[in-house]
């Protein structure tokens, strides 16, 4: 139920665009919008995913915004490969590596860069910029962060309710997120709202990395709910394909984030096609 991939990756575009019109247009000192001739910026790039899954998607992008390798830019990307812990010490080298700017495209990374500079500008897409403490208001973020609103905390319930829809019998759901996320939290927490909305008992599985994903699998068999609902994460989205498997191999009733999982043969996915914005410099 993801859009398809040549209108998720027209949208990220447009989507860049602002963010680094944002950047440039709240203020935020040394973001390099406006290109001075003969210069080279130094554009760092931070990711929860591996690194080598978004070097390509930043650099296609942002070449169609004039930021080229080798020409005007050099891009210093930094990838934790799902292990969030490593987001502080990552952070740190690249602000040693005195870059102009920092791209995210989710909270965590930002939050961690945040905790290490107060002077490079840091540009992200979040979910909840408030509550993470990034900036201080949406009107009037101040401080060194700026970026765009993403309303995939919005999105939790409607997947929840679109499952219902499709399993009218359906009485519990297990909700399965990522503790050390703070956005898979704040969805999480919509998502039970919504159950009990809808007279769902619900059970959280926590998943922090894929070393317990098998524990966690095995909980899902032990408590036996009626179906589950995954929280959109980088981990989780990793895990794809083998939750699909569980769900078809359990006969369970299973909605996942990520169009991966669907197409693996899980019953219903609903948001943001990643592989398609990761890919959208080629498409």
């Amino acid at each position: 139920m993801s859009d398809g991939p040549a209108c998720a990756a027209q949208e990220h575009k447009r989507i860049l665009a602002c963010i680094v019109l944002a950047a440039a247009l709240t203020g935020v000192q040394g973001v390099p919008y406006a290109q001075s001739e003969g210069r080279t910026y130094r554009i760092g790039i931070l990711t929860e995913t591996r690194a080598e899954n978004i070097r390509k998607y930043w650099q296609d992008a942002l070449g169609e915004l004039g930021y080229i390798e080798g020409k005007n830019a050099t891009f210093e990307v930094r990838g934790a490969a799902e292990e969030f812990a490593l987001l502080p010490k990552l952070a740190t080298e690249l602000v040693q590596s005195k870059v102009d700017i920092i791209l995210t495209a989710s909270t965590p990374p930002a939050v961690a860069a945040k905790q290490v500079t107060s002077t490079i500008p840091i540009v992200t897409l979040s979910a909840d910029p408030v509550g993470a403490g990034l900036v201080r208001s949406l009107a009037h973020p101040g401080g060194n962060v700026t970026g765009v609103y993403v309303p995939v905390v919005d999105m939790a319930p409607k997947r929840l309710q679109l499952l219902k829809e499709a399993v009218p019998g359906l009485t519990s759901i297990a909700i399965i997120w990522n503790p050390l996320n703070p956005t898979a939290r704040l969805q999480a927490k919509a998502t039970e709202d919504a159950a009990h909305a809808l007279r769902l008992t619900t059970f959280a599985v926590e998943v922090a990395n894929n070393t317990n994903l098998d524990d966690a699998l095995q909980l899902l068999r032990t408590k036996r709910p009626g179906g589950f609902i995954v929280m959109q994460d980088p981990v989780l989205f990793v895990a794809a394909k083998k939750l699909a498997e569980f769900a078809i191999q359990n006969h369970l009733p299973a909605f996942h984030p990520y169009r991966a999982f669907a197409e693996a043969g899980g019953l219903m996915s609903y948001g943001i096609n990643l592989k398609a914005l990761l890919e959208a410099g080629a498409i």
